[in-house]
């Protein structure tokens, strides 16, 4: 496994609440005796790195000859991809999970990974929430605001600070992780017209130079991350005891007439299960779905992405029944009690972010609405 280095133990302690450790303590992993290699985007220190350090440190070190972090991948169709290759095998394949980005707190649901999921058999044995300060990161202290023309990093972290990056006339430029971000920047440090943004252990690590903190647009931006594998692996892969919350997920078809929606969702609440998400997805993107309908898929046809609190086992039984007998023939389970270790916190404006950057005035309301 990956050591924990100090700049990483630093960069992901302040976000574990107490509130965890009981319950990841008494953590298990399956019982036979299968070790699991955990893939995530980027190399050492990115973000997805963090959070699968994160995930595991909880463990109280029971995880370290259980689980092996695995970067290097530069796309989340190659990170989710577990088809076996030349010079591997099924088992060594089916026995990789992979940690992925999944929602953001300011950018809602990561749709292609949903799809993913969706079309390539998967499912999902754990989620968890991180923190990230998101960092201007220049070659040496002579990088500057003003100097810089040009912000390098993956697309989704570019989205999350685009509001700095608009204030200050940036270019924003995509590339396939943070790590790659970071690593472009050290190549060319004596260069003050470019910056990536990534994290602060990235840049210590690199001997490089923050030039700003907290350039997202939330001060307090999550992601969501959930660790997924191929869906013939065990469902408790990483098992807790009681006092940890669980969560399920499951996609469902919605027949097309009155009431169907309002039908699938009373069979969570006549079970009192608390719906967390839901998420659209038209069926012609999936050949299994297409398949399974009578008669083919139409366009317009979709399915339905539910996640939620889970219920005991003879409940989330009886919900699939009812699912099943109510909403159409598709009814797949894409993660079953899982373990969910999900920090709940507040909005909170950068200091370089005043409230009046989004009030709008009576004048623009005025002439937005007489358009």
């Amino acid at each position: 496994m990956t050591a924990l280095s100090a700049p990483i133990l630093r960069a992901y302690r302040p976000h574990l609440t107490r509130s965890h450790l009981p319950c990841m303590r008494g953590m298990a992993t399956h019982t036979t005796s299968h070790h699991y290699t955990i893939r995530h985007i980027g190399h050492r220190e990115s973000f997805s790195e963090i959070a699968a350090q994160s995930l595991l440190s909880l463990g109280g070190g029971r995880f370290e000859s259980k689980f092996t972090l695995k970067g290097g991948y530069s796309s989340s169709e190659e990170l989710l991809d577990f088809a076996p290759r030349e010079a591997t095998t099924e088992a060594s394949v089916a026995a990789e999970l992979a940690i992925a980005p999944f929602e953001s707190s300011l950018l809602g649901p990561y749709i292609h990974i949903y799809d993913q999921l969706l079309r390539g058999g998967l499912k999902i044995f754990a989620e968890c929430s991180q923190v990230e300060k998101h960092c201007l990161i220049g070659g040496t202290d002579e990088t500057t605001i003003a100097s810089i023309k040009r912000v390098y990093s993956h697309p989704w972290i570019l989205r999350n600070s685009r509001e700095f990056s608009d204030r200050h006339g940036f270019s924003r430029v995509e590339v396939n992780s943070t790590s790659h971000a970071v690593e472009l920047v050290a190549a060319n440090r004596g260069d003050p017209t470019i910056a990536a943004v990534g994290s602060s252990v990235q840049a210590e690590t690199h001997g490089l130079h923050i030039v700003k903190e907290n350039v997202a647009n939330d001060e307090n931006a999550q992601t969501r991350y959930v660790v997924v594998g191929p869906g013939t692996l065990p469902d408790n892969i990483l098992e807790c005891p009681g006092s940890v919350p669980l969560k399920s997920a499951i996609c469902v078809s919605i027949k097309d007439e009155p009431s169907a929606l309002f039908k699938a969702l009373a069979s969570f609440a006549l079970r009192d299960l608390n719906i967390t998400s839901v998420v659209l997805r038209p069926l012609a993107m999936f050949p299994s779905f297409r398949e399974a309908l009578p008669g083919g898929s139409q366009h317009w046809d979709y399915c339905f992405y539910i996640e939620y609190d889970a219920g005991s086992e003879e409940c989330e039984a009886a919900l699939v029944s009812s699912l099943r007998e109510l909403s159409g023939p598709i009814v797949e389970r894409l993660g079953k009690r899982y373990p969910s270790f999900i920090r709940h916190s507040h909005y909170r404006h950068p200091d370089w972010k005043t409230r009046s950057d989004e009030s709008v005035s009576w004048e623009q309301l005025r002439e937005f609405l007489s358009r």
